[in-house]
């Protein structure tokens, strides 16, 4: 029977895997969860999101959307412009934006990739239909989409236009501030007078390097 490492563990050790396992990690199996999610991304996610905004094409707009397995994970890449330098359109470059892992005998992990470049897992041992659900709606797992079409709960958006009335009427002058704060002029220090030390002066001295 076929043994699988298990990334997971963290002695990282070999597992034996069972025949569903088998099957779940097989490559017709991951070709067929590419094609899926590749037809959710041709008629969900490309008529929205590779439509030119503003009749522009600029830095950063999103050229293509397509998949690519990485191990055990199916990424979602974007294909960006590049921009122009000097008259002459750049090379074209990835960003990748969510991704479906498989975890076992269908279930799966959902991630999304963050600006701090680093995979964050938003779904984890669901089946493959909820995993694949998070691609036809707005979410972080889907680029230019993960803000647009979202609610906020009517209790959650009523505390803050309350909020925002309120800061209004106090603004005019109409309400007085629950409460203030008060700070002593004595301590307050003009920029003007602020002394900063050259990057150059503050980092030690070091010998030059012997020849």
């Amino acid at each position: 029977m076929p043994a699988k490492q298990r990334s997971q563990s963290p002695n990282y050790g070999w597992v034996r895997m069972t025949p569903k396992e088998v099957i779940a990690f097989s490559a017709e199996n991951k070709q067929a969860i590419k094609a899926k999610l590749d037809q959710i991304i041709e008629q969900d996610m490309k008529p929205e999101v590779l439509k030119v905004r503003g009749g522009r094409q600029g830095f950063g707009v999103v050229e293509d959307l397509y998949t690519r397995w990485h191990g055990d994970s199916l990424s979602l890449i974007a294909k960006r412009r590049g921009g122009e330098l000097m008259g002459e359109g750049q090379e074209l470059f990835e960003t990748k934006h969510g991704r479906i892992t498989i975890t076992g005998a269908d279930t799966f992990a959902v991630a999304y990739f963050r600006h701090t470049d680093r995979w964050f897992t938003i779904l984890s041992e669901c089946n493959l239909k909820t995993a694949l659900d998070m691609f036809r709606k707005p979410s972080p797992v889907c680029p230019g989409r993960n803000s647009s079409n979202l609610t906020m709960e009517d209790k959650l958006f009523e505390e803050l236009m309350g909020s925002v009335s309120e800061g209004g009427a106090i603004l005019r002058g109409d309400q007085t501030p629950s409460r203030a704060f008060a700070g002593n002029g004595s301590q307050i220090i003009p920029l003007s007078a602020l002394t900063f030390t050259p990057l150059s002066q503050a980092l030690p001295a070091f010998p030059a390097p012997a020849r």
